[in-house]
């Protein structure tokens, strides 16, 4: 899943942010002064503030006295700005604090981002504190190795306490200790947690475990129902992508599993149209072809449609022009493969343009060096434990509807990283993921008052959410949205100062997004 968000739009948006970034706070991104929180060193920014808490590993069971130092950002502008915009109970300062939790990922580019997002707004309109929170074991946000029993390597015995419970516990204990300066020590704190994806999953856990933490929280494509092998992925794309172009991918896959039972000279000459590599098995050739798959989850509506990678994508695999330049680049490979249909060649060839340097995608080949990290644990190492040991979401290959993917890409292909892939100690991955710990949280059922379920046509993770379960009302208590022509966590991208420039649907659902959180925190 990855972090896991918005993958299609990033290529363009962090340029321009990074642009924004110098434009607009010129003179405002140097260090002024350093000084202790919690017992550790944190930077002051003239924007935001970066803070470490200190928290135990194990929460439950005294198994470890190892600890690791959580990060999180402060955002205090719109507090400081928006005193008039705040209530009072009993004499005392309601004060909203967001809490965004980063999921399977670093936070470091969230301050980066964030001009594109919707939070800017969200605490303007409230007055509100905005926060950002770091995952146990992402970002910098890890234990010590030495701490561990090993130097070397992020083994099982290592990552054992990466887990769902543990993490919220890390929340938890943080909503009860955080200390924002500048607020009155009589202040009542309301805590509304936002997430995507994962994090969305783990915004709306965290209402229903902590009610009494938790004022209210936002589930913005909220994975909460937990699957082993989850072949729907392949859905939405079916539905959500032009049928030329499904008709093109289905022809192109099914010639690629033809020829990938073969070992001659044609494979080789594919692999060298398209630029892949054949040091791994042909597993791994078909998982290069289908890493494009995820181009279609990334789409954002920020993003002009004439620089959509999987727009673009699409556009090659149909264009004439295309085809001819194909030709005339690889005479050689063209000939040896003449009997290939064309639809595979021009996949190939698009796929020759494509930005395939994140992902682990050869999972047969590049066993061995995911196994030794050589004590660099990666965001892609850690999610691939959680998906080994609760969360699954295996995404194999759907053996009806269009072909999109080869047939190779079966549950034991992306399995192997669980069998394989970590040193292994006293605490083993299970045989298969342990779903159930997951979905004891409540799964599809899980509705709440102030608990918000935002969820997208197109998102390939739809089955997996709320809206893959019985429909509801939406209200203002428990809001219940889809939006249409939209894809995963399309709620986050906006422009904050002026929302009523976005397109319709986006617009209308973050003024819905305002309104229910004015409501939320006025109706108590």
């Amino acid at each position: 899943m990855g972090p896991l968000y918005w993958l299609g739009c990033l290529a363009w948006l962090l340029l321009q942010v990074m642009c924004a970034k110098v434009e607009v706070h010129h003179g405002h991104g140097v260090i002024k002064n350093t000084y202790a929180v919690h017992g550790t060193t944190s930077h002051r920014w003239a924007w935001w503030t970066e803070h470490t808490m200190l928290q135990p590993l194990d929460h439950y069971d005294n198994s470890t006295q190892a600890t690791f130092e959580q990060r999180y950002f402060v955002f205090m502008d719109q507090y400081r700005a928006g005193a008039q915009k705040r209530r009072k109970l009993n004499g005392r300062d309601v004060v909203p604090v967001f809490v965004y939790d980063g999921g399977e990922d670093s936070i470091s580019s969230f301050p980066h981002v964030l001009p594109y997002t919707i939070f800017p707004a969200i605490w303007n309109a409230t007055g509100g504190i905005g926060i950002a929170l770091e995952h146990r074991y992402y970002g910098q946000s890890k234990p010590r190795l030495s701490e561990l029993g090993h130097n070397d390597h992020w083994g099982t015995d290592q990552l054992q306490w990466l887990t769902l419970r543990q993490s919220l516990a890390d929340s938890a204990r943080f909503l009860r200790q955080v200390q924002l300066e500048g607020v009155p020590r009589d202040a009542e704190l309301r805590f509304i947690y936002y997430g995507s994806s994962y994090a969305g999953a783990r915004a709306a856990f965290m209402r229903t475990l902590y009610p009494d933490l938790v004022f209210g929280a936002i589930s913005s494509s909220g994975v909460v129902h937990a699957i082993d092998a989850f072949p729907q992925y392949s859905d939405a794309i079916v539905q959500g992508t032009p049928p030329t172009c499904i008709a093109a991918i289905d022809t192109a896959i099914r010639a690629l599993d033809a020829l990938l039972t073969t070992d001659d000279g044609r494979l080789h000459a594919l692999l060298y149209v398209a630029n892949v590599s054949r040091k791994g098995s042909v597993r791994d050739v078909a998982n290069a072809f289908a890493s494009v798959l995820g181009l279609f989850q990334g789409q954002s509506w920020i993003v002009p449609k004439a620089m959509n990678p999987w727009h673009a994508f699409c556009a090659r695999l149909t264009d004439p022009a295309q085809a001819e330049q194909l030709r005339r680049a690889f005479p050689d490979q063209i000939r040896t493969l003449a009997d290939v249909p064309m639809e595979l060649l021009m996949y190939a060839y698009a796929l020759r343009s494509m930005d395939r340097s994140t992902g682990f995608t050869n999972i047969d080949g590049d066993m061995q060096c995911f196994r030794e990290d050589h004590g660099t644990l990666t965001s892609s190492k850690a999610w691939t434990y959680q998906t080994c040991t609760e969360f699954g979401f295996f995404q194999v290959a759907s053996s009806s509807g269009p072909r999109l993917m080869s047939l190779l890409l079966s549950h034991d292909y992306f399995t192997k990283p669980c069998r394989e892939g970590f040193v292994q100690g006293v605490h083993a991955i299970p045989s298969a993921p342990n779903t159930t710990a997951v979905n004891a949280f409540g799964g599809l059922d899980l509705s709440m008052d102030r608990l918000a379920f935002l969820d997208f046509e197109y998102d390939p993770w739809l089955p997996v959410t709320v809206h893959g379960g019985a429909e509801r009302r939406d209200t203002l208590q428990r809001p219940y949205k889809w939006v249409a022509n939209c894809w995963h966590a399309c709620d986050m991208m906006a422009y904050p100062q002026s929302l009523d420039s976005e397109p319709h649907r986006i617009q209308a659902l973050h003024h819905d997004m305002l309104a229910f959180i004015s409501a939320w925190l006025t109706s108590t």
